[in-house]
């Protein structure tokens, strides 16, 4: 071979090995993701922000809450702080589809049967946290108590240090979503692309909101288990249509006493549930008061639970665990990880690449 073809050769042959060095070919970075933590796939800790939740930007900045200190803001790539707000944010932040968005799960305290309580609100805020609309539970409260077939009577005690100004609460919010394009929107219209797929805990109530966040379109009330006990923490809509729930206090017809956590699809037509997992033995898994679910692009679930301390992992549709990551944050005496209120797996390359803060 002669030099100038043994040049020829070796060019294309060190141009593939830049794209595989670089990772061209090797599909999208997944990380893990848990309040303000990003993991690797190794569970390797890359990031972790100040705050409780938190939500990630390609641009390197990210939106951070804290429940307990009454905190919403926005930090650059570099860690200044571009808004800050005295609000009290919970459970979810989620950037919305068309990345211009973000959901904010909070609340208003009211007086309610004669006393200060506690009402959700939904809003989505533009980045700059611009209000852009908003659903507010004490608004509908009597359609909403209507629905769920409660009179006001079922409030839920909380914890002063997460609001101080009122001792109990009227809906408890867990996970509200973008509904995405699904199945079931021809048979049900109420689940058209676009709207929000709500979950009240404490009203034991699913319901749908419109796109405009004004109506509600659609509604099914949690199944109970034997001692009339429900607890779904995390309720999504499917390609499929069916809705995924993460059951806290699930009931199997072995169990006398007690109760247990599932996974379950539900379909809405008939609210009939097929168990995808479940926490039989208990300790195997088990989220009673946390937890989350999603379901990866393989088909296999990313479930978190506090069976054995706070963990994610990862379980094929045959029950069988293949990953698994522990909460490296414990409790000195007991060594047992401190519990994840949720895990969720994104490619968050570009927001590590971007991010320079230390």
């Amino acid at each position: 071979m002669s030099p100038r073809m043994r040049v020829l050769f070796i060019i294309p042959l060190l141009a593939m090995a830049a794209f595989l060095t670089r990772g061209f070919w090797a599909g999208p970075q997944l990380h893990n993701v848990t309040g303000c933590r990003i993991f690797s796939m190794s569970g390797k800790l890359l990031k972790e922000v100040g705050g409780g939740i938190c939500a990630f930007l390609p641009d390197g900045s990210y939106i951070s809450g804290h429940n307990e200190d009454h905190v919403l803001f926005r930090a650059d790539r570099d860690g200044k702080v571009l808004w800050r707000e005295n609000i009290q944010p919970h459970h979810q932040l989620q950037i919305t589809g068309d990345g211009a968005h973000f959901i904010l799960l909070t609340g208003t305290v009211h007086t309610f049967r004669k006393q200060p309580v506690r009402f959700d609100r939904i809003e989505v805020r533009d980045l700059q946290n611009h209000p852009v609309k908003a659903f507010d539970f004490y608004e509908h409260r009597d359609e909403l108590m209507k629905l769920a077939g409660v009179d006001g009577r079922h409030l839920w005690k909380i914890d002063k240090r997460f609001n101080p100004l009122a001792p109990q609460e009227f809906s408890h919010l867990n996970s509200v979503y973008e509904i995405p394009e699904n199945a079931m929107a021809v048979k049900i219209p109420a689940f058209a692309k676009g709207g929000y797929v709500v979950n009240a805990n404490c009203l034991s109530l699913v319901f749908i909101l419109d796109a405009k966040m004004e109506k509600i379109l659609w509604s099914v009330r949690q199944t109970v288990n034997h001692e009339g006990i429900s607890g779904y923490h995390d309720v999504q809509i499917l390609p499929s249509g069916k809705l995924l729930v993460y059951n806290n206090r699930a009931y199997a017809p072995q169990e006398t006493t007690g109760s247990h956590t599932a996974i379950w699809e539900l379909d809405p037509l008939t609210n009939a549930p097929v168990l995808l997992y479940e926490g039989i033995p208990w300790p195997d898994f088990s989220g009673p008061l946390l937890g989350g679910v999603q379901v990866l692009k393989n088909g296999n679930l990313l479930l978190s639970d506090q069976g054995k301390g706070g963990r994610g992992f990862e379980v094929t549709r045959d029950r069988e665990i293949v990953w698994e990551l522990y909460n490296p944050s414990f409790d000195p005496v007991t060594k047992r990880p401190y519990d994840i209120q949720d895990m969720k797996r994104y490619d968050l390359s570009q927001f590590l690449k971007n991010s320079r803060e230390f």
